[in-house]
């Protein structure tokens, strides 16, 4: 048996504070398992390296000296863990007393998990829906950038197509895959199908290794039983669905497993942007008298333009 139980990798860019909340958690809260922190930075130019060095001298610190992408850096560190069991960890996370020890607890009864989820909550508590039903389609993709569309199915528990509802969250669930703020896996079920898709620079990394754990035999689970934080307050800032990497990332999927789609997916983009925004135009006139809403607003009528000159410009293709 290994000598190390965990090995828990945490990829960062620019989160130098988020980073040092994230480690003290696990040196705090993690009992009774013998584990390894290992800290995959992305040339950051905050300081996160130097804090990692000086508060926290136990870390295993690998130094890029360029950002090479989620899944690369991922990789990397997976290549250096010692642990039977692999935690991918993202920076904008607290973890809870037993958390991990619970997820173990659980692949350890069933060898056909492929990937582990824990519960995702806020700090108030709240779920975070984090299971989904579903893989990626051009169907999920119009219910997510269509604004009325998605805030109304987000709030019924049982009528969205793609992601299962908070309450569903209350028990343990099989899903198509998981958000990937943390994740457990047996080190030798990640190694036997090669690690992170490397082609995936930010975004869908977890959802094509779900995808590829799948098609090797394995199930994705998520549990309650295990609760972690997550700040969702990472290196990508306000909607992420609208960045250009995550757009990136889904033509990269689709291009992927859904060839003849693809071709398909701009015209979905832009349907769906488009209807969003002829929803918050007058939504935002309607609203302007209250800075809060109408601040959230106009951002959301920003990103929606942000994507169709993304579209229009074919940034994001491939």
């Amino acid at each position: 048996m290994s000598e190390i139980d965990l090995s828990i990798i945490i990829v960062n860019f620019n989160t130098k504070v988020l980073l040092k909340e994230c480690l003290s958690s696990l040196f705090k809260n993690i009992k009774n398992l013998r584990y390894e922190v290992i800290v995959v930075d992305n040339y950051s130019s905050d300081g996160s390296v130097e804090t990692v060095e000086k508060n926290f001298p136990e870390v295993r610190l690998i130094k890029n000296k360029e950002n090479l992408g989620f899944a690369k850096a991922n990789n990397q560190g997976l290549a250096l863990a010692q642990g039977k069991y692999i935690s991918f960890l993202n920076s904008d996370t607290l973890v809870l007393s037993n958390a991990f020890k619970s997820l173990i607890k659980i692949i350890e009864k069933n060898p056909l998990i492929g990937l582990l989820g824990p519960r995702l909550q806020g700090k108030n508590g709240q779920i975070q829906i984090s299971a989904r039903k579903k893989f990626p389609s051009l169907l999920s993709v119009f219910v997510e950038y269509t604004f009325p569309l998605q805030q109304l199915l987000i709030r019924t528990e049982n009528l969205h197509p793609c992601d299962f509802g908070r309450k569903a969250h209350l028990k343990d669930l099989k899903t198509a895959h998981l958000m990937g703020a943390c994740l457990l896996a047996k080190k030798e079920v990640i190694q036997k199908v090669r690690g992170f898709d490397e082609r995936f620079f930010l975004f869908l990394e977890e959802t094509d290794l779900a995808q590829r754990l799948i098609r090797a035999g394995y199930q994705i689970r998520y549990t309650p039983k295990a609760k972690i934080i997550h700040l969702a307050r990472g290196s990508i800032k306000g909607w992420p669905a609208a960045s250009p990497y995550y757009l990136k990332s889904l033509f990269q999927y689709f291009f992927k497993y859904h060839k003849t789609q693809r071709l398909s997916l701009p015209t979905i983009l832009f349907l769906a942007s488009l209807l969003s925004i002829v929803f918050l135009i007058p939504a935002f006139l309607f609203l302007f008298w209250h800075p809060q809403l109408s601040a959230k607003i106009f951002q959301y009528l920003k990103d929606y333009f942000s994507i169709l000159g993304l579209i229009f410009s074919r940034k994001v293709s491939i």
